[in-house]
């Protein structure tokens, strides 16, 4: 095999190795523990169960990375999802840590009700549009049924602001200690999801994109650096992530190493 080659078969086992541990011992044990019942601890421990079970169906395109390059589009699309999610949890964490008043419960209640906040603005649309038949008054009992916490007595919604990640990261940027390498997951993430957006969002760059996917031999190098900086950032997003429970004595040693084994692949790979 080339030298500049990933072994992909090893590479997505010890992928596939790492999600297991993950799954077994840590997963499991929050769960068995019922540490997952306030704000921060189920939002993360969702974050978390979303991201890994995503690399997991995803390993299948990780294997077959120089064999089928048309999988790459899957692939990227997937790791855009998780790379989302890692970027709004990103900023809520170290929102959390550099803004003393930052109010992260608050924050995290914000997110949850984006999805309640777009629901009930196109309510009216789809009724008149005979998408649905569901009134106004019926979709917000609904609403309020499933997240009541997030409503007030009168079935108003509590929590309208916006979580502008965005702004955020011009806040997190613009700090002078911005160099600091525990900003790189952020940094590296926004990057990737920029380009992976191209893939879900259809646009010329979409063109470029499939075809530079497809022609593997003139764009390995390029297409690597996708795949393991991608691989990278979502296993340093789960070991940060699972911090949260550290009072369950989590083997963070063995997860470590594991994660290590993942890197080693990568030592000789640009």
């Amino acid at each position: 095999m080339d030298n500049n080659k990933i072994n992909t078969a090893e590479y997505s086992s010890d992928i596939l190795k790492y999600i297991y541990f993950f799954k077994k011992n840590i997963i499991e044990k929050i769960v068995n523990s019922e540490k997952y019942k306030t704000e921060k601890e189920s939002y993360y421990l969702v974050i978390v169960q979303k991201i890994l079970f995503t690399l997991e169906g995803s390993n299948i395109f990780i294997r077959a990375f120089y064999s089928h390059p048309e999988y790459h589009i899957p692939l990227f699309i997937n790791f855009r999802a998780i790379i989302n999610d890692i970027i709004t949890t990103e900023c809520l964490f170290y929102k959390s840590k550099l803004d003393p008043n930052f109010d992260e419960k608050y924050w995290i209640k914000t997110i949850y009700s984006d999805h309640l906040k777009y629901k009930l603005s196109k309510t009216n649309l789809f009724l008149e549009k005979n998408i649905n038949n569901h009134s106004e008054a019926y979709v917000k009992k609904a609403l309020v049924n499933i997240a009541p916490q997030l409503f007030d007595e009168k079935g108003d919604l509590v929590y309208n602001e916006e979580f502008n990640t965005n702004k955020i990261m011009k806040e997190i940027f613009s700090n002078p200690n911005q160099n600091n390498p525990k900003y790189d997951i952020l940094k590296i993430s926004y990057n990737l999801y920029d380009t992976f957006s191209k893939f879900e969002h259809f646009g010329i760059f979409t063109n470029k994109l499939l075809f530079r996917g497809l022609n593997m031999k003139e764009n390995e190098s390029s297409l690597i650096k996708y795949l393991i900086n991608s691989i990278k950032i979502i296993i340093l997003a789960l070991n940060n992530y699972i911090k949260t429970w550290d009072e369950l004595n989590i083997d963070h040693k063995k997860i470590n190493n594991l994660s290590q084994k993942i890197f080693l692949h990568h030592k000789d790979n640009y």
